[in-house]
């Protein structure tokens, strides 16, 4: 904006020429000049007015053969005095001697307007370099320095808010924990996102290749689905799905496939989620609730029984359900002796055997102990009841 404003100062003739710039409220700042002090303009960019309020100042009456080039009075300007500030100590006087002449006070306000018909900004100039008030050649050539500025900041503008809408959008996809991958419309991978690289040890090598030729495998996963996506079908998903991962290790994928559309072409989002962690502390979580109702049932067999060989029959037929096992001894404990009751065989790949000792036959049948329990069993309790081993 400062070679606009020497560009304009030399072509125009103005002694003083201060650009404003309009922010994202709409506010017009003090962002470059020609002709004044460098440290008074520093100070003087403090002060700021809105767009609307410089509306407010230009009244049709002030503007010049129908265009947006305003040349207001001190008494108008002196409205909002600072921010259009171009007077200092020091500046040459004019003598105004007829209707033409430029007055000390007056200020010519050109408006920016953008295509669009926004206010991005505008341009103050004063003292012009004749001393006469502007005539149409001069206005017209105005009116296209601020068109031309107006443009390029309008493109300035639109360049930072599409780079920071870029680098935004590249934040948000590089967060999510799904890895992401876009393939335009011949099958191609244009980009993968952060989650790529670092679950799922993909690298930059994947772009412009087809998923069959850099993950054949998950190409028989999904390939079919991302095909029908690309001819226009409806979004495909699939879960639970079963491979290997870069080290060779089972691995559960979900796998989403969404079309894309936009101004550069078709294509299509495969979205990954490794959930082989999940599936894992599902299946343990359905496990332990698996042995949790096991065991209220067996508990609430064994109770109901009243014989006691009932009991230890229904325990030992109940407890296969909670722990795996090979053999199992039930024994009583009456004080520091412990006796087999019942023992029972399980031999993996056939038919479980059940064998029932005599009480006193078995050869560790009658065993006195010094302490609580000893050998396979866990005594239950010190009172005579039964105790699983």
């Amino acid at each position: 904006m400062e070679a606009v404003a020497f560009s304009v100062q030399n072509s125009a003739g103005f002694d003083q020429v201060v650009m404003l710039l309009a922010d994202d409220e709409f506010v017009l700042h003090r962002v470059a000049q020609a002709g004044i002090p460098v440290d008074i303009f520093r100070e003087s960019q403090v002060s700021t007015l809105t767009t609307a309020s410089l509306r407010a100042l230009l009244d049709p009456e002030y503007h010049l053969h129908g265009t947006n080039v305003c040349l207001i009075p001190a008494e108008q300007r002196n409205r909002q005095r600072d921010a259009l500030e171009t007077r200092f100590d020091g500046q040459r006087e004019i003598q105004a001697s007829g209707p033409e002449t430029w007055h000390d006070g007056d200020l010519l306000v050109v408006q920016m307007i953008a295509p669009s018909g926004r206010t991005i900004g505008a341009m103050l100039l004063d003292r012009p370099f004749n001393d006469l008030k502007p005539d149409r050649t001069t206005v017209d050539l105005l009116e296209t320095f601020a068109y031309q500025a107006a443009n390029a900041a309008e493109s300035t503008t639109l360049y930072n808010q599409a780079v920071r809408l870029r680098m935004l959008n590249e934040a948000v996809v590089n967060s999510i924990q799904q890895g992401i991958v876009v393939i335009n419309e011949t099958g191609r991978i244009v980009t993968i996102n952060h989650t790529m690289r670092e679950a799922f040890q993909w690298t930059d090598r994947a772009i412009g290749y087809t998923l069959e030729e850099y993950r054949p495998e998950l190409a028989q996963l999904i390939g079919y689905a991302i095909d029908v996506v690309l001819a226009g079908g409806q979004p495909q998903e699939m879960t639970d799905a079963s491979t290997y991962d870069h080290e060779d290790r089972p691995q559960t994928l979900n796998m989403y496939v969404y079309p894309l559309a936009g101004q550069q072409g078709s294509g299509a989002v495969l979205l990954i989620e490794d959930t082989t962690e999940r599936r894992a502390l599902e299946q343990a979580i359905q496990v332990r609730a698996d042995q949790l109702g096991a065991l209220t049932l067996a508990s609430n067999r064994v109770t109901a029984s009243t014989e006691r060989s009932l009991v230890i029959l229904n325990a030992m037929t109940e407890m296969h359900r909670l722990l795996p096992y090979q053999t199992m001894a039930v024994w009583r404990r009456a004080g520091s002796v412990l006796t087999l009751e019942r023992r029972r065989r399980r031999i993996v790949g056939g038919c479980a055997h059940r064998g029932r000792g005599r009480r006193g036959s078995h050869p560790s049948a009658h065993q006195r102990l010094s302490g609580a329990a000893a050998g396979r069993g866990q005594p239950a309790d010190a009172r005579g009841q039964p105790a699983a081993g």
